[in-house]
């Protein structure tokens, strides 16, 4: 989904947030090895199974995926 903001939270609670692109990839540079980060997606017309996730950065990473359903309210 494009154009959905996600958002990467920092254990000392800075946040950054970055907007998806044509075929919903995103991406967060300069993100510190070792650190506990949360990430949390939001868009206007959806929900997600699991919008906010806990991340353990030990390596760089990739791959990490949120599920959406359109909002009823929406159709």
């Amino acid at each position: 989904i494009r154009n959905v903001s996600v958002t990467l939270t920092d254990g000392s609670g800075r946040s950054r947030t970055v907007i998806t692109g044509t075929f919903g990839h995103y991406r967060f540079t300069g993100v510190e090895v070792g650190g506990t980060y949360i990430v949390r997606i939001r868009a206007k017309r959806f929900s997600f199974t699991q919008p906010t996730q806990i991340l353990n950065v030990n390596e760089e990473m990739s791959g990490i995926n949120f599920y959406a359903y359109e909002e009823a309210s929406a159709l």
